[in-house]
């Protein structure tokens, strides 16, 4: 048995009282291989070379996102990616509008803490996409669109003396906080 002209698995392989060899075959990667299969007759029986393509496909897996549909303006916010598979390879870009933030997933996972002075108030595009390794395929989430919210706010006043007489001519201090 040959792959891409390599010769693999044993030497040879007698055939069973059906007339059929077996050879246990694997790979690794992904893509097509031209196996050759030769029986070299010793009997009544004519030689033959069979060539036969196999096909390995890389598996799927998926991926999900994790990410606020609100945010306040000025505050951390956390995107999480999450694989299917508890997988250690590939990059994870998560993409906010036009900026990317990449890492490795550990055990399937990839999560990116962006700080409250990145974004202003606005609408922003955001998906994950994976590369993908040589088992699995690349992927891409679906796009989510979040919110970045104006920040609640107070003001409070600390009034000393809040009758004035304008005769006295006194003075006041207000204080805003």
């Amino acid at each position: 048995l040959k792959c891409d002209n390599v010769k693999i698995g044993p030497q040879t392989q007698k055939t069973n009282s059906k007339g059929v060899a077996t050879f246990v075959i694997s790979s690794t990667d992904a893509g097509t291989f031209k196996y050759t299969v030769e029986f070299t007759s010793i009997n009544e029986y004519a030689s033959q070379t069979l060539d036969i393509n196999i096909t390995y496909k890389k598996l799927t897996t998926t991926i999900i996102q994790s990410v606020p549909d609100t945010i306040q303006a000025y505050t951390d916010f956390t995107i999480t990616a999450t694989l299917g598979q508890k997988i250690n390879d590939g990059t994870i870009t998560i993409h906010i509008g036009n900026d990317k933030y990449t890492g490795t997933p550990i055990d399937g996972v990839f999560s990116k803490t962006i700080t409250k002075e990145v974004y202003s108030v606005g609408t922003y595009s955001i998906y994950v996409e994976w590369s993908g390794d040589d088992t699995y395929q690349q992927l891409q989430t679906i796009s989510k669109t979040v919110s970045i919210q104006k920040s609640n706010s107070s003001i409070n006043f600390n009034l000393k003396n809040s009758t004035i007489s304008l005769a006295n001519q006194a003075s006041t201090t207000i204080t805003a906080s």
